[in-house]
């Protein structure tokens, strides 16, 4: 019994030891195996593949890095792709504010994270516009600041409501941090900065356009200027303010001084260079049209000038007609309509575009864009030595006379000729002149039509004050922009970056990758 105890132990021991053999030489098979496969070919190849792998990744990553980098140092290697460029300030800003002498300093009133991490694409694009006004020059400094955290910091701006939650930015001549008067510094808020829209049904609230860079290229204009033009608005003769906030909001935004003056009970501002008269509905009484006179002879002086515009309801006005008349002009007893289709609005006859003169279009910046108008009244010039035409209609168009019903025919209204929507009149001395500008529509300088990209009103508007002025380097007219914007925005096939990226994705890159492929393709093969 023993022994057969003892074979089976012996036995087990030589299956043990046979089994550890079997093992270790597994082990060292696998082991040569391992130390093969890594000084196979494949292997190498394969190692190879890992680093070239690797070093792509770093280089993406360096590259990224030294792209920010430089996009940061020099904003025009940036590209926008959206089709409005709403990331980026236009080329009119850009040379103004490289022009500036004066030091201007920018203050957001936020933590810089807060702005550029809202989730809001439009504080984004706020966020990055900022940044490109001040790369742009080096007169203009960007700082931000959150009240919060540093509640005496606005103790140094006069007339500020610092409890005001809606101030989110301020333009400023010269450095912060010291007293600053009101005239110093122009505060901007929400509404300044966004076209801010209410939901009809909910009552809310919300964006639907950008006005940054307009509200703090205008800003900087204005806390920079030093000679800014008196603009006198006449008041007294029935006008609706609603109407002209528009155009004051325009003056004012462009570095004029807009006052008010009754004309019933005093006189122009004699500081004032150009007056504004705007749609009256009552007759101005002979006093008050001799105190335009006197504004525009200015004791023989000149150098004046007054923006008429006319009612375009049916007011008997036989004194300011008068004026007119003594200045070589007459408006029409009724509205003009157009019948040249490729002119006419959707809205309807009575809404159209016009051609321009020769005159006073000097430092226009787009004169191909058109200037809208709707129910104007025209002008007839009667004398042409003293009066000239500004805006015109095509030979198509006619006039409705007041009274007229709705039966009238269009038909009948044609004067086959072209008609004048707005006009000049001159008198002049040896060295100055005066003028009277008549613009035949309020609906020319309304508000909605100034937020109207597709058209140059308010360009044309401003560029006119600016010469009447002679003020013709100033003035700054930026487009609103949207931002929720889904395409890409390369459309333009005339614009150059477009055309290399076009080139570049249709024909370079897959030309390059199918280069690369049959490479790699004939070296594997001939392996």
């Amino acid at each position: 019994m023993s022994l057969d105890n003892k074979d089976i132990i012996s036995e087990n021991t030589e299956n043990t030891e046979n089994k550890t053999e079997k093992q270790k030489k597994e082990k060292n098979r696998k082991k040569l195996s391992l130390k093969r496969f890594f000084t196979s070919r494949a292997a190498k190849r394969g190692w190879l593949s890992i680093l070239m792998t690797v070093l792509f990744i770093a280089v993406v990553v360096v590259l990224n890095i030294v792209t920010n980098l430089l996009v940061d140092r020099f904003p025009a290697l940036s590209a926008d792709l959206t089709s409005n460029k709403v990331f980026e300030i236009q080329q009119e800003t850009i040379d103004y504010i490289k022009g500036i002498d004066t030091d201007v300093t920018i203050t957001v009133l936020a933590e810089e994270n807060t702005l550029a991490n809202s989730g809001n694409p439009y504080y984004l694009q706020a966020y990055k516009l900022f940044k490109q006004f001040a790369q742009y020059s080096d007169k203009i400094e960007l700082k931000y600041v959150d009240p919060a955290a540093n509640p005496t910091y606005l103790d140094n701006y006069s007339g500020i409501d610092k409890n005001a939650s809606s101030n989110l930015v301020i333009i400023e001549n010269g450095k912060s941090g010291t007293k600053k008067e009101q005239s110093q510094y122009k505060v901007l808020q929400a509404t300044d900065l966004f076209k801010v829209e209410t939901d009809s049904y909910t009552s809310s609230q919300y964006m639907s356009g950008s006005d940054v860079e307009q509200a703090v290229t205008t800003a900087i204009l204005n806390v920079t200027s030093t000679d800014k033009v008196k603009v006198s608005l006449i008041t007294g003769v029935g006008e609706n303010e609603d109407y002209y906030s528009a155009l004051v909001k325009l003056l004012e935004n462009n570095a004029y001084e807009v006052t008010k003056t009754s004309i019933v009970t005093q006189e122009i501002d004699s500081e004032a260079k150009i007056a504004v008269l705007f749609a009256p509905t009552v007759d101005l009484t002979k006093e008050s049209v001799k105190k335009i006179e006197s504004f525009l002879g200015n004791n023989g002086n000149y150098g004046k000038s007054l923006l008429y515009i006319p009612s375009s309801d049916q007011v008997e006005t036989p004194n300011l007609d008068s004026l007119l008349e003594n200045w070589g002009m007459k408006l029409s007893d009724g509205i003009v309509y157009e019948t040249d289709y490729t002119r006419v609005l959707q809205s309807g006859y009575f809404y159209f575009i016009t051609d321009y003169t020769e005159n006073y279009i000097n430092g226009l910046k787009n004169p191909t864009v058109p200037v809208v108008t709707a129910f104007p009244r025209a002008i007839t010039i009667t004398d042409t030595d003293k009066a000239a035409s500004l805006l015109t209609t095509s030979e198509q168009a006619g006039i409705m006379p007041f009274g007229a019903g709705e039966d009238f025919n269009p038909e009948d209204g044609l004067k086959n000729e072209v008609l004048n929507i707005a006009a000049v009149a001159k008198t002049s001395s040896e060295t100055t002149s005066s003028h009277i500008v008549v613009f035949g529509s309020d609906f020319m300088v309304s508000d909605s039509i100034f937020a109207t990209t597709s058209f140059n009103n308010s360009t044309y508007t401003i560029n006119l004050f600016n010469t009447l002025a002679d003020r013709d380097d100033l003035g700054i007219t930026i487009e609103g922009k949207a931002v929720e914007n889904k395409e890409l925005g390369l459309t333009s096939v005339n614009d150059p970056f477009v055309v290399i990226i076009s080139i570049f994705l249709r024909f370079i890159l897959p030309l390059g990758i199918l280069i690369a492929g049959l490479s790699v393709w004939l070296v594997r093969r001939n392996k």
